[in-house]
């Protein structure tokens, strides 16, 4: 048997091997509670990541779509803006800078129903006898088939991606100016002043938009080339024209 203090000391580290084990678990759980809340807040972290990332792109994407609709109307505006008269000395109808395709062919060729139109603003404007007012309408109509189709044949020939579209809009421009000039012809005096008015603007969206998309596809380089000569001729001229006059002069 034990003495007396060892049975009791014994009995005292018996009770106490529980107490113990229980301490044990319970920093365990401890530490693991704790290891569990680290990783969670390591996940959080990175999805909190996550989303700020796709929020930064997705808004630098939006700032950059509303940039370029921005542009896009401050373009449009421009154009617009072009088309305002700003005194009454002005042409009403004139090629403008937003209408330049750079290349000297079609711009020349455009000129020509810009001019056309113009003799007949002109006559309505002067009270022309109706014969005069006829011929010159008759004269735009005619300038307008011919260099529309000279410019389809231009596109078919460099093989135009948007040549039928275009053709197509060359088209409900000639039939639209057919209703104009049968207007002019034939009506009355307010709706002579709404065919006028409807002249005035009839080719301005074609051509600022429609040929200068054809004109953007034609080679840079080519335009230059054309214009190179262009300015040559001009040249050579202007020295005939110069030397013709000599003799006068002296």
């Amino acid at each position: 048997m034990c003495p007396p203090i060892l049975s009791e000391f014994s009995e005292t580290n018996s009770s106490l091997r529980p107490c113990s084990h229980f301490r044990v678990l319970h920093i365990t759980f401890l530490i693991q509670s704790q290891l569990f809340h680290f990783r969670s807040l390591g996940i959080l972290s990175a999805v909190s990541a996550v989303v700020c990332v796709f929020l930064f792109v997705a808004l630098f994407l939006f700032s950059m779509m509303w940039l370029q609709r921005v542009m896009d109307n401050n373009g449009e505006s421009k154009k617009l803006l072009e088309l305002l008269p700003i005194n009454r000395e002005e042409k009403e109808m004139d090629l403008l800078p937003s209408m330049m395709t750079g290349y000297s062919p079609i711009d020349t060729a455009r000129m020509k129903i810009i001019d056309a139109a113009g003799g007949v603003l002109e006559s309505l404007g002067k009270d022309d006898k109706p014969e005069v007012l006829l011929q010159n309408i008759d004269y735009l109509m005619i300038t307008t088939t011919q260099v529309f189709a000279e410019e389809e044949m231009e596109m078919d020939k460099r093989d135009y991606e948007h040549a039928e579209e275009h053709a197509r809009e060359h088209l409900l421009l000639r039939q639209r100016l057919t209703v104009i000039a049968d207007s002019l012809k034939h009506g009355t005096v307010p709706s002579m002043r709404i065919a006028k008015r409807n002249l005035v603007r009839l080719y301005d969206r074609h051509f600022i938009d429609d040929d200068v998309q054809f004109g953007n596809s034609i080679p840079p380089e080519e335009k230059m080339a054309l214009q190179l000569d262009v300015d040559e001729m001009a040249g050579e001229e202007a020295n005939d024209v110069g030397e013709l006059g000599e003799p006068g002069q002296e």
